[in-house]
């Protein structure tokens, strides 16, 4: 079947059935000639179970190793509901924060944010996280794609060099010396232009997909 018909069955959309293959989650055919994704009923009930579990909050890491076997389902659970019982304990404090505010009794103009800050750093020596955890994670992500482009793009533009000292040592026919240089110059393009798209998918992650679920 086509990725339009396994969206309708999954209810999930096409850029995150996308996501779950280039995570290694997913494998559909293809087919011979045209080389187009052709997924079957195992495929689909694949996702379904994705779905669940991502719906559960569980992370992508976790699922791999579920489905590759290196973890039991009910391992799993029991490690996630431990993650869970945590967040919850940090929710918790958050939440005395905010009823702090709630108390203070004043306007955003007249809030003093000094004491609370202060209180919130006494809470976060304790284990208190106040931040958006999914951003930092794309913080994390970004900047590892763009080592890897910056490493490929250096390395191409290294050897453009060295082909241009090359030529000026010893010059070979321009036409030559133009595809040489087209070369590394296309791959340069290309990784600029996979980064760019790269950066975009990571901003959408999953698109949220848990809570579209």
């Amino acid at each position: 079947m086509r990725i339009r018909e396994v969206e309708e069955r999954v209810g999930i959309t096409k850029k995150n059935i996308r996501f779950y293959e280039e995570q290694g989650l997913l494998k559909p055919d293809r087919e011979a000639g045209n080389g187009y994704r052709e997924y079957s009923q195992d495929d689909v009930d694949t996702l379904m179970r994705i779905k669940l579990l991502r719906s559960l909050n569980v992370p992508i890491s976790e699922i791999r190793r579920v489905q590759s076997g290196s973890l039991t389902l009910s391992d799993c659970m029991k490690r996630h509901r431990v993650s869970l019982e945590r967040e919850k304990e940090n929710l918790d404090r958050v939440c005395d924060m905010t009823d702090m505010l709630e108390g203070a009794g004043c306007t955003f103009d007249a809030l003093e944010v000094g004491e609370y800050f202060d209180a919130m750093a006494e809470m976060e020596k304790k284990g208190t996280r106040f931040m958006d955890v999914r951003k930092n994670d794309q913080i994390k992500r970004r900047r590892s794609a763009l080592w890897s482009s910056a490493v490929m793009i250096l390395f191409m533009a290294a050897m453009m060099g060295l082909m241009i000292w090359g030529y000026i040592r010893e010059p070979i026919p321009v036409v030559l010396f133009a595809i040489m240089m087209i070369i590394p110059l296309a791959i340069i393009i290309g990784v600029a232009v996979s980064l760019k798209e790269r950066i975009e998918e990571i901003k959408g992650g999953e698109e949220d997909a848990v809570s579209k679920y």
